[in-house]
């Protein structure tokens, strides 16, 4: 009996990082191509190996950009928390400016209110 050719959706589906499900599913979606040969007097899929690779490489690509939007995520989750932290920083800074402001305008009439004064050639001029 010659050896069987291509892959066990077992041993597919490991290599492709999915379950035996989905290649199944991609089986008869016509994604991966496979056909069926006995193996042990039993009809079995078989995928061929030479597709495998390229499929192999996709879900590769597809893990390494949903690490990349996982990590987006959690930068974006982070940028709004100092966001919100540089708001708060921020209010307080501005209700301090508002009390200095204040200050400055009760000074301002305390001065106002002080006797003009002379000038420094009128010290002589008694």
């Amino acid at each position: 009996m010659p050896d069987p050719k291509g892959l066990p959706i077992d041993r597919a589906a490991e290599i492709l990082g999915k379950s035996r499900k989905t290649v199944l599913r991609w089986i008869q979606s016509g994604k991966l191509p496979a056909h069926k040969e006995a193996v042990d007097g039993r009809k079995q899929w078989r995928v061929d190996v030479d597709d495998v690779q390229p499929i192999e490489q996709d879900v590769t690509k597809t893990s390494a950009l949903k690490d990349l939007l996982a990590e987006k995520d959690r930068r974006i989750v982070d940028l709004l928390a100092e966001i919100s932290t540089l708001k708060t920083e921020l209010a307080d800074i501005n209700e301090r400016l508002r009390e200095a402001h204040i200050l400055i305008g009760q000074q301002e009439g305390k001065l106002k209110a002080l006797p003009p004064a002379r000038k420094w050639w009128q010290f002589w001029m008694r």
